[in-house]
Parts: structure tokens; C-alpha cells; sequence
């Protein structure tokens, strides 16, 4: 059983979803004027692409409307952490452009299709919730931004019990009716990798006298919030991108998808503690401990197994993202 399935199997035991068809149905609500309500709403499962640790100093007591006395410096670094639009594929990479700038250019370019006083207060209120949730050159943050809050606000603390602990076994295959959804694509390949603090990374294929049996780990899933986000525009008709196809944000597509705006991440997922129970042959045993007594990182695929010298052991796993119906329609 791999991570995605070990992941999806635990998760759900957390969270009711409710998951529709992919079949179209349509709710009228004005004369010419109709939502979609029944897209895919079935959640997206990306493990990273890379392995990731992070430092949970960097987060710590985030500004908040609870937290009115946090840093601002904390919020925006977690701003970063989680604001890179995903690419559209099974593992996640960030793209170079950020949810909020993407978005903002959907907004700001939105026009009504149709004369419907409904779409055009949704446009309005889109733009306006984007711009009074932004802040600008506060506690030496650059520029304006918005934010991104995380609940639980204090997921940086691993030493409480909210870390919950799960463990796979890759010599079992399993196939759960899993509630997620996963992009296609094709499987890691089973490699140690080795980095420095100078980010030089190497790489090896595990031997094929190499077993490992177990991976075990405690993981947290935080969701994401964005006040300035209005979800309801893309699943609106009677708006446009002028100059743009329709489907120019996100064609709605599971298989395949190369809109702008394709999915946006709900929650990260987070990891600690993590071990290895494996047999490993002697050429890997050695690389594992060369690289280890010189302080480096040490990873399989996406996981982090042996963090760098001084630093912590939190990760990033994987994320879960809403895909964004087909727009404009």
C-alpha cells in the first residue's frame, strides 16, 4: 500500500466529504442566469514532488484576527509557503505564479456576459474582498499581499497529539475506494537522494537487494483559508475573459487540464518522526551513512528519512486542492 492510498484511507476518517458526479446539472436562479451544482468536488491528493523540510520558527505566532498582537512576518511566510498555484500533474510542483495574483487577474478581467445584476455584484464583491484583505509594507513585508490562514493557527507545534500516526507497508498493494481524487501520471521511481546546504543534490536507484518493509510517521492535515477568495464566481454563468475561450480558467477535467487556474490547494499536509524499516543492501547502507556523517539530508523520493545536520524534521508531504469547475462557462 503506498503513501497516496495510506494517506487518502486515514484522511477520510477526518473529514466528511460529499462527493458528486461528474455529470452536469444546472440551477436556475435568474432568467438567463444559471450555476452549475453538481461539479466534480471530489478533493485532489498531491504528495510533493520533492522533498521539504521546513522550520516551524518561521510560523509562529501568525497575526490573526484571534491573534491581533501575532507577527505579520509569520503570516506572510506561511503566505509563501502555501500561495504557489500547483501544475496540473500526480505530484505537486509550484508553478512560478502565486494563487493570489492569478486570481486577481481573473477578477479584475471578469465582465458580464449576460444583464444580470446577480454576476455583476459577484464580480464586485470579488474585487472588493481582494483588496480589503490585502496588506502593504507592514513589519517589512514587501508590497501588498494577501493572506492565507492556517487552522490550527499553532500546526508548527509537533509536541501535542494533533500529529496523528500512520505507517505503510510497500510490500502490500491496496486499491481503497479512495474519496480523493489523483492526478495521472507516473509513479516515484525509488530513489535515495542526498543534499547539502548548498542544495547539491544527488541521486541513486535503490538496489534490487534492497527491502524496504515500513515507513512510519505522524502527519497533520492544515487547512487553508482565504478571506479574499470567492469561490462562488467560477461556478457562475454569465461571465467572461474578454479575448479569452471559454473554459480558459480550468476546462473542469480531471484527465486533462491546462487552465490557469485549474485547482487551488484547501489543505497542507504535513509530517514528522518519520522511520524506515528496511533492509538495506550494503552499497545503500554506505551512501545513507557517508552522506549522514557529513551532516546532509537524506531522502526516498519525496520523504525525508534523515533531515539535514541542525535542522528539524518537519515536513511537507503532500496537499489536497479543490479542481475548479469548468470557467468561464
Amino acid at each position: 500500500m503506498n503513501l497516496f492510498e495510506v494517506l487518502s484511507k486515514d484522511i477520510e476518517q477526518d473529514r466528511a466529504f460529499k462527493t458528486t458526479t461528474k455529470h452536469s446539472k444546472k440551477a436556475i436562479l435568474t432568467e438567463s442566469l444559471e450555476v452549475d451544482a453538481s461539479t466534480l468536488t471530489k478533493p485532489i491528493l498531491q504528495l510533493n514532488a520533492l522533498p521539504m523540510t521546513i522550520n516551524p520558527d518561521e510560523f509562529k505566532n501568525a497575526y490573526s484576527s484571534e491573534n491581533p498582537k501575532g507577527s505579520l512576518s509569520s503570516l506572510w511566510a506561511f503566505r509563501q509557503l502555501v500561495s504557489p498555484m500547483p501544475t496540473f500533474s500526480k505530484y505537486y510542483n509550484p508553478s512560478n505564479r502565486s494563487t493570489e495574483s492569478v486570481y486577481a487577474s481573473i477578477v479584475k478581467g471578469a465582465s458580464t456576459s449576460v444583464d444580470s445584476p446577480f454576476i455583476t455584484q459577484i464580480i464586485a464583491d470579488s474585487k472588493q474582498s481582494l483588496e480589503l484583505t490585502k496588506y502593504a509594507n507592514m513589519d517589512d513585508t514587501p508590497g501588498a499581499w494577501a493572506p492565507i490562514q492556517a487552522t490550527p493557527s499553532d500546526w508548527y507545534d509537533t509536541s501535542n497529539n494533533r500529529y496523528k500516526s500512520i505507517e505503510f507497508d510497500l510490500s502490500k498493494a491496496g486499491n481503497p475506494d479512495s474519496r480523493f481524487a489523483i492526478i495521472g501520471g507516473k509513479e516515484a521511481s525509488g530513489k535515495l537522494q542526498f543534499s547539502n546546504n548548498k542544495k547539491q543534490i544527488k541521486t541513486k536507484n535503490l538496489d534490487i537487494t534492497t527491502e524496504i518493509k515500513k515507513i512510519s510517521m505522524k502527519y497533520l492535515e492544515v487547512s487553508l483559508s482565504r478571506e479574499w477568495y470567492n469561490e462562488t464566481l467560477f461556478s457562475t454563468y454569465g461571465w467572461l475573459l474578454k479575448g479569452q475561450p471559454k473554459g480558459f480558467c480550468s476546462s473542469g477535467d480531471l484527465d486533462a487540464n491546462d487552465g490557469i487556474f485549474s485547482i487551488v490547494p484547501s489543505s497542507i499536509i504535513l509530517g514528522c518522526n518519520l522511520s524506515v524499516d528496511a533492509n538495506w543492501s550494503e552499497s545503500d547502507q554506505k551512501h545513507i551513512n557517508d552522506s549522514v556523517s557529513k551532516g546532509e539530508q537524506v531522502s526516498i523520493d519525496n520523504l525525508v528519512i534523515h533531515p539535514e545536520k541542525g535542522k528539524t524534521d518537519l515536513q511537507v508531504i503532500g496537499w489536497v486542492s479543490k479542481l475548479i469547475p469548468f470557467s468561464p462557462k
